[in-house]
């Protein structure tokens, strides 16, 4: 690899995490939305978790989640 196409990718490569990290606050903002302030309560934190585990498994996340509430 050459000295301009490590520069390329070099500069490329925090637009792949600053995508990732914009649909994770688009997730945030649907389920949390800034006109209701839920940060001190408790649904907050699972507000949070559902929109973590939507960004990284989809919504394949929800049927895991069922299953493991009903245990095995």
């Amino acid at each position: 690899m050459n000295i301009a196409q490590t520069f390329v990718i070099n500069k490329l490569a925090p637009a792949a995490n600053s995508q990732h990290n914009e649909s994770l606050n688009n997730v945030l903002g649907s389920k949390n939305p800034k006109i209701c302030f839920n940060g001190r309560t408790e649904s907050n934190d699972y507000r949070v978790s559902c929109s973590v585990s939507q960004v990284n498994l989809g919504y394949r996340y929800i049927p895991r989640i069922l299953a493991s509430l009903k245990g095995p």
